[in-house]
């Protein structure tokens, strides 16, 4: 026999024994990254708290990590995602609300004789955000820049007088104006406004507490605009010792107590929900159209659900909100509650009396349809703040692969947060792996924390992922997210070996 032959056979199996001891050597990257997410979750003692998160390659849909991933967990605002994608799937992102003025009478000699009937589709945008230089801080905008451009065109069509009512016409919608679940103690603030047919200014009046310039013994408040509110003041100023906090407490519709201690070193800003939208849309604009010159005989009044308006309406013109495109971007950007509450309704293909609960059948049918089980959710708002939502890591984790695979899919990446950078993640995942790199939606309740969207590892590869944690301990919650965005800089860093 050859001895060429023979050395070949001792040095075979001695290479294969020794690749079997390299692999059994080197950990399999997916278990170590198993390994150092359970460090995390162990770092910060979780106790009773329930963790649940799934992660997958976009490419091929091979599960990176999973734990719990089939168990039902609150989402607060990750709810978001599932009404942004039923929207563009839906609706489509050239998507426009519609807003008409229009009459039941005539123009003669600069008077309309007639009311000034407003009609409108739910459009969230009517306000002082999109007036902003910022989106993110709606207190620098204009809430009255679309009525007076509404008093103007009025005025160039020779209105000078109306000798009717301004009336308001909010039958796109019907049925409740919160969504089911939602906690009590938390509807007196802007985050918990109603959703209307009309709406202005996000249904919210800007609450303004300046420090104290004297010696003083109660905090002045200026509500903006002046009049959305009668505000019972029970405020005071923090002492060195004390924890600024403000509760605000619904007396009656359109009476808001105030308690407290406020700040004394700066200016404190607070959003505050009206009580109702449609009314408040009229007050405003005709306090607007007063202010340009048009002068309103009659008062102000809302058609009932159940009326509908006449035929022969004449229009005078129509306004159309910017696309579907800006409303995601804000709704997700910011965590816009009355965005996603909005959407929620109009996503019912009725005409009009839309509902939660058929917007709600519609995105059931989608999720469905894009292979979500049955039993993979509980849709019960648009927004996240009920706490009767409930969502799995898997069905996140589908409803993200769908949405990347779509036409919309870079649209969307565009509209989610992005860490360190902007949005709900602007002061997070800072100098970190993820900082500039994760784009997802954050979701934040009492004792809830979630994080779902896409991130690229060290070798480029764009994952989706879901992480959901549900009864944070008390000692977690000055900062619980710290949980979520550490299991999110792991993921970036990751690279196959």
């Amino acid at each position: 026999m050859d001895n060429t032959m023979k050395h070949r056979r001792v040095l075979v199996p001695a290479l294969l024994l020794c690749l079997v001891v390299s692999v059994a050597a080197a950990p399999d990257t997916s278990e170590r990254l198993s390994e150092q997410i359970e460090a995390v979750l162990q770092k910060h003692q979780l106790g009773r708290a329930f963790f649940g998160a799934k992660v997958v390659w976009l490419q091929n849909g091979q599960v990176l990590y999973a734990r719990n991933s089939s168990s039902y967990f609150m989402p607060a605002s990750n709810m978001k995602l599932l009404t942004a994608v039923a929207a563009a799937e839906i609706l489509g992102l050239d998507y426009r609300f519609e807003t008409i003025l229009g009459t039941n009478g005539t123009i003669v000699d600069g008077a309309l004789e007639g009311d000034l009937i407003v009609v409108g589709s739910g459009d969230p945008t009517i306000g002082a955000r999109l007036n902003s230089p910022d989106w993110e801080k709606v207190e620098e905008g204009d809430p009255f820049a679309i009525f007076r451009q509404w008093s103007e065109q009025l005025k160039s069509r020779g209105i000078k007088r109306v000798t009717g009512d301004l009336v308001a016409d909010a039958t796109v919608f019907a049925g409740p104006e919160r969504g089911a679940g939602w906690a009590w103690d938390d509807v007196a603030w802007g985050y918990c406004a109603p959703v209307s047919g009309l709406q202005f200014n996000e249904n919210t009046a800007l609450l303004r507490i300046p420090p104290p310039t004297a010696p003083v013994f109660a905090p002045a408040v200026e509500l903006i605009p002046s009049g959305a509110l009668r505000l019972v003041n029970l405020l005071s100023y923090a002492g060195k010792e004390d924890q600024p906090e403000v509760d605000a407490t619904v007396l009656a519709p359109g009476v808001i107590e105030l308690k407290g201690k406020v700040r004394t070193d700066r200016t404190s800003l607070y959003s505050l929900a009206v009580s109702a939208p449609p009314e408040y849309f009229l007050v405003m604009l005709k306090q607007t159209l007063t202010q340009s010159g048009i002068q309103v005989d009659g008062g102000t009044r809302v058609i009932p659900e159940s009326t509908a308006v006449p035929q022969s309406l004449q229009s005078l013109l129509t306004f159309d909100s910017p696309d579907l495109r800006t409303v995601l971007k804000i709704m997700l950007k910011v965590s816009q509650n009355l965005y996603a509450e909005t959407l929620l309704k109009v996503l019912s293909p009725a005409r009009k009396g839309k509902t939660f609960e058929d917007g709600s059948d519609q995105v059931r049918q989608f999720l469905c349809g894009i292979g979500v089980p049955e039993d993979g959710f509980v849709v019960a708002d648009g927004s996240g703040l009920s706490r009767y939502n409930l969502l799995t890591p898997d069905t996140l984790v589908t409803l993200l692969g769908h949405a990347y695979r779509s036409s919309y899919g870079p649209d969307l990446m565009e509209f989610l947060p992005i860490g360190g950078v902007d949005g709900t993640l602007r002061q997070r995942m800072q100098a970190s792996a993820a900082t500039a790199n994760a784009r997802a939606k954050t979701g934040t309740l009492m004792y809830v924390r979630c994080l779902s969207g896409y991130i690229d590892t060290r070798d480029g590869e764009r994952l989706a992922f879901s992480l959901m944690l549900n009864h944070a301990p008390r000692q977690l919650m000055e900062k619980p997210e710290s949980v979520l965005d550490e299991i999110a800089a792991l993921l970036a860093e990751y690279r196959r070996e």
